[in-house]
């Protein structure tokens, strides 16, 4: 459980250690898995000389972020793939409940896919 001490804004090492570790436990959602998955794939990107371009409004578009390097613009669709396992549709909830829908072809250029078991 968190304590108010551990949101100080000068935690020591040991306090923020133990805030990773307690919110790593319950990370399971699928939303933290994606941030997980699309934040691991524009770090490796960036540090590729790719620029990245993330929508800051609009969480509706058939894909994630946009890599840009040499004048090609690629749109990437982020997956968090555990047992290697990569599913082609996106799932959300709102205030009429749980949704899917498959992707299209001409959705995005490339999966960005994360592979929790070998990282």
């Amino acid at each position: 459980m968190m304590l108010e001490r551990d949101f100080n804004l000068y935690l020591n090492y040991e306090t923020q250690l133990k805030c990773i570790n307690n919110y790593a436990k319950f990370m399971h959602h699928t939303k933290s898995k994606a941030d997980i998955a699309a934040t691991k794939a524009i770090a490796d990107l960036t540090a590729k000389a790719y620029s990245i371009f993330t929508a800051v409004v609009c969480e509706h578009l058939p894909f994630d972020f946009i890599a840009y390097r040499d004048g090609k613009c690629c749109r990437m669709q982020a997956k968090y793939a555990s047992k290697n396992l990569v599913n082609n549709i996106s799932y959300w909830t709102d205030s009429k409940g749980n949704h899917q829908k498959k992707y299209k072809a001409d959705d995005f250029e490339f999966y960005a896919v994360y592979l929790s078991d070998i990282d």
